[in-house]
């Protein structure tokens, strides 16, 4: 993405857009649907009036997309900017608009939604034909809004709704012969010839739908699902995307977290720690989730969670545990009950595992862990793509895998404070270094952190970097002592206090960050800054999804640790700027100061400089 993008990012965010499903003709919001469509279709193209409006239309699903008037629309055209990146407008589904439309009650809000201020600019509509295979069509955007790629939109939309709704597993359409590359993209195939409809050449296209293997009408009547996973803050960069994507297919129905700890124990002496996990704060605040079950650090935590989640009587119960150890199978099956659809990842268990095998058996449906025939360039992402698509017909496309993180106003004045108590200057770059991993194979040693740091002292481009080594409680004494005894100028030892959110918010104020291969470099491309990775050639499923934002550097050979790149590697694959993330990171910044906050009400409180914390320890793979 390029700083003209988000610009243009910025400025749409005066262009609030909403959107809403309705099904068949009595909703008044039809209305709009055909007022938009008589305008693309009857006066600007001159097809005749009454061929539009058909019987198809009462069984039909259709797409409403709408501009809010409310909004400041004439910042755009003031900007002197067009928009040709359209990815990151948040289009808001207005729930309570639709139930009121459909006749249904909302539980958002008990008023009725006022609707006088918006404007319809987008529709399309879908049904199931006589051959039984959903049918696209009618897809239309005003001429004023064309070029933002809505019509893109409305068939990501379109596509999602049809599988989540699993009537069909296929989906055609007649295209114009001009957008055949469109929907190809979108795994569309041509078949047939070309005819012509109403004059213009037509050509019939169709595509698969994945389905969910949980019941389409099992999902409708729920109210609440149970997810069971052991997280690290890796997995979370990117699962959590799939959770997000879950929740918006199914608004619905509440979504609860039981996290499985890896390191539970009888040790109370490793409580206090373990109680502190700093990914607990990201998904706590992340939005998604109604109730977490985390207190799994002692057998005995363990357990009170187990029978108070079996107390919920969870219609669904959905395991997403590949460690065999955990066996989540047999917890999924334990806590949804005779009567609860059980669902697992399908793990290929060792021939002594018995009871695992067993549990796996028991399951209502199971998980397929890698995608078949997805070849040996899969990232993670597709993985977990993947898993929400087997659950629930959840599509992710590959613009929408992107690991992203909402940091609290808090902590980002938090991190500005702190770097205003060190000293630094608008005119240094800020160096984040992250060298420690929890296994040591990924970590580089902290003599190579000195010898980075001096050799890009001695560069006339970076000699005046602000330089921070990042480090875990433990080992942030060594640190210090390091920067001491070596006489590093311009650099300070780091570790997140009180808080996940203080090492987003630290990395999002950097102008670079070097990570070797720990959840760090992925949190880099959540808060949009260049960073170079440090990584084992045998673990290329984890690189950082943004090319554009990530150089790679990989071990020689596959047996080899992260110590044996040397610093060198690192100085050769420096940007030619070192305020080439500047930019983003301003314009970051100035997107949040729009954006709603959750924390607004928070008082901005002090907190330890250089203190201890849980954070780095925690990153995962």
């Amino acid at each position: 993405m390029t700083i003209f993008d988000r610009i243009n990012r910025s400025l749409l965010r005066g262009f609030a857009m909403k959107f809403i499903w309705i099904k068949g003709e009595k909703a008044s919001a039809f209305q709009d649907a055909l007022a938009v469509r008589d305008t693309v279709f009857t006066q600007e193209q001159g097809f005749p009036a009454e061929i539009d409006h058909d019987a198809m239309d009462q069984n039909s699903w259709h797409l409403l997309l709408y501009r809010d008037d409310k909004d400041d629309l004439d910042r755009l055209d003031r900007s002197g900017h067009r928009v040709e990146k359209f990815e990151d407008l948040t289009i808001e589904h207005d729930l309570a608009l639709e139930a009121a439309e459909m006749g249904l009650s909302s539980s958002k809000s008990k008023k009725s939604p006022d609707s006088s201020h918006l404007e319809a600019i987008g529709t399309l509509r879908f049904f199931l034909n006589s051959d039984g295979v959903y049918q696209v069509g009618r897809v239309a955007i005003l001429k004023a809004y064309r070029g933002y790629r809505l019509g893109q939109f409305l068939l990501k939309e379109a596509l999602k709704k049809m599988a989540v709704l699993a009537e069909s597993d296929e989906v055609i359409l007649h295209a114009q012969l001009a957008a055949k590359g469109f929907y190809e993209r979108y795994q569309f195939k041509a078949e047939g010839e070309t005819f012509l409809e109403e004059g213009e050449p037509h050509i019939t296209m169709r595509r698969r739908l994945a389905l969910g293997k949980i019941p389409a009408e099992r999902l409708a009547q729920a109210e609440r699902i149970l997810f069971i996973a052991h997280l690290a803050i890796g997995d979370f960069t990117y699962l959590q995307n799939g959770f997000k994507a879950f929740k918006e297919a199914y608004p619905h129905l509440k979504i609860d977290l039981f996290i499985e700890e890896v390191r539970c124990t009888n040790d109370p002496k490793k409580w206090p720690f373990l109680k502190k996990y700093s990914l607990y704060d990201w998904v706590g605040k992340c939005g998604i989730f109604d109730k977490i079950y985390n207190k799994n650090y002692s057998p005995a935590l363990r357990l009170e969670s187990i029978v108070e989640a079996k107390l919920q009587k969870y219609p669904i119960v959905v395991s997403i545990e590949t460690l065999a150890s955990l066996n989540g199978a047999g917890l999924a099956r334990d806590i949804a009950g005779p009567d609860g659809f059980a669902m697992g990842m399908d793990i290929r268990y060792r021939w002594y595992q018995i009871r695992e095998k067993l549990d796996l058996k028991k399951l209502n449906a199971t998980i397929e862990v890698v995608k078949p025939h997805n070849g040996s360039d899969r990232h993670i992402s597709d993985d977990y793509a993947y898993w929400f698509s087997q659950i629930g017909g959840v599509m992710l496309f590959p613009e929408d895998r992107y690991p992203f993180v909402k940091i609290p106003k808090k902590w980002r004045k938090d991190a500005e404070k702190q770097l205003g108590k060190w000293g630094v200057q608008a005119d240094q770059p800020i160096i984040f270094i992250n060298h420690i991993a929890k296994n040591p194979r990924r970590s580089w040693k902290l003599s190579q952190v000195r010898e980075l740091i001096e050799l890009m002292q001695q560069q006339s481009k970076w000699k005046n970097s602000f330089f921070i080594i990042n480090g875990i409680p433990e080992i942030l004494p060594e640190i210090r002592a390091l920067i001491e005894k070596h006489q590093l100028t311009n650099t300070v030892a780091f570790s997140a206090v009180d808080n996940f959110f203080q090492l987003p918010a630290m990395l999002a104020n950097s102008d670079l960050i070097i990570s070797v291969e720990t959840a760090v470099m992925h949190l880099a491309n959540a808060v949009h800054v260049p960073v170079i990775a440090l990584m084992r050639i045998k673990t290329l499923e984890w690189v950082p999804l943004n090319e554009a934002l990530t150089t790679l550097i990989f071990t020689p050979k596959r047996a080899d640790v992260i110590a044996d790149i040397p610093p060198q590697r690192v100085i050769d694959a420096l940007p030619e700027n070192p305020f080439a993330g500047r930019a983003e990171r301003i314009l970051d910044k100035h997107l949040d100061d729009l954006s709603d906050d959750v924390d607004d009400d928070f008082d901005i409180e002090e907190t330890t400089a250089e203190g201890e914390s849980s954070v780095a320890s925690e990153e995962g793979e």
